[in-house]
């Protein structure tokens, strides 16, 4: 089944993987996506003008560093397709039930959302960022504008994890964070939300009681924070495996944050052995950041660094 054609030659198509008589050691089943180039220029037989059977270029049309099968859509997953570099909410592809070898999957067009009028197309960023929006994470800052080169506050966020993990969560009054923190007026918008990170284990504050109300958020906060979303899990480096700059405490909160981001790809730090410990994220960098920890079809995971973008004064 054809599901995408990009240009004359070159489309995606779809079939079905299951553990069964040759196949029964694959990795894993459901369905697979590959990309099938039969275009003169990338054939195997560059003398005649199409390519077939064998000689076509087929390769998965997902791929990442630490996932070999992220072509493959299991039960229950799914995956948004289009050309991600430019409209990455094209249409959303869903494997929704199986019955025996078959799988049954739904496809339905992308949200649409308007474009940030400082997102560029071409940026490194405007994946991510459609993707938060798309998401509902973010609705940028007013006026069509994503907010571009400005940093996040601590409550800001603690409402983005919350509106990707927990949706449902994020405006039930059962939440209130002025009960644990001083700083958290309770009529404040981000009350509820910064009590569900409390109440979830993100977030134990800043110390004295305090949530850090209106405090810039640092990078190293920022892998604290996905790290407990994610459920702290534990990849065996730390911080300071992989960055010079990263103070060698060894049992400090930052640490297993820091090495399990760069082991799973979410960030490669902002130089050569640069983590850019203590200083500020942009909202973009920080989309990027959630996109890969959450959804690693759309934003493949990446160990290179990451030149930070400049923000405003």
């Amino acid at each position: 089944m054809v599901i995408m054609e990009w240009s004359t030659g070159v489309f995606e198509s779809m079939g079905v993987r299951v553990q069964e008589s040759y196949d029964s050691l694959i990795p894993k089943e459901g369905v697979e996506i590959y990309r099938i180039d039969q275009s003169a220029s990338e054939c195997d037989n560059p003398y005649i003008d199409a390519c077939w059977g064998s000689q076509r270029r087929t390769s998965p049309a997902l791929s990442g560093e630490d996932d070999p099968v992220l072509h493959v859509q299991g039960l229950g997953e799914g995956v948004w397709w289009g050309d991600s570099e430019t409209d990455p909410d094209r249409y959303e592809l869903n494997v929704i039930e199986r019955y025996g070898d078959t799988f049954i999957i739904e496809i339905a067009p992308g949200n649409d959302y308007p474009t940030f009028t400082d997102v560029p197309t071409d940026s490194f960023f405007y994946v991510p960022v459609r993707w938060a929006q798309s998401w509902e994470i973010t609705a940028g800052v007013g006026e069509d504008r994503f907010g571009i080169r400005s940093g996040l506050k601590r409550e800001e966020m603690i409402t983005f994890l919350c509106r990707a993990y927990a949706p449902d969560e994020c405006t039930r009054t059962q939440y209130d964070g002025s009960a644990y923190f001083t700083d958290v007026p309770g009529d404040h918008w981000a009350n509820t939300t910064i009590g569900w990170a409390f109440e979830n284990g993100i977030t134990s504050g800043v110390g004295n009681g305090l949530f850090g109300m209106g405090q810039t958020l640092t990078r190293e906060q920022t892998m604290a924070f996905l790290h407990r979303a994610e459920g702290e899990p534990d990849t065996g480096t730390l911080g300071t495996d992989h960055y010079d700059d990263v103070p060698p405490n060894a049992d400090a909160w930052y640490q297993t944050p820091i090495g399990w981001a760069y082991d799973q790809g979410i960030t490669g730090g902002t130089a050569d052995r640069t983590f850019g410990f203590r200083s500020t994220p942009s909202r973009e960098e920080t989309m990027l950041f959630m996109c890969r920890t959450l959804d690693r079809a759309i934003c493949p995971p990446s160990k290179e660094p990451v030149m930070p973008t400049a923000r405003k004064s």
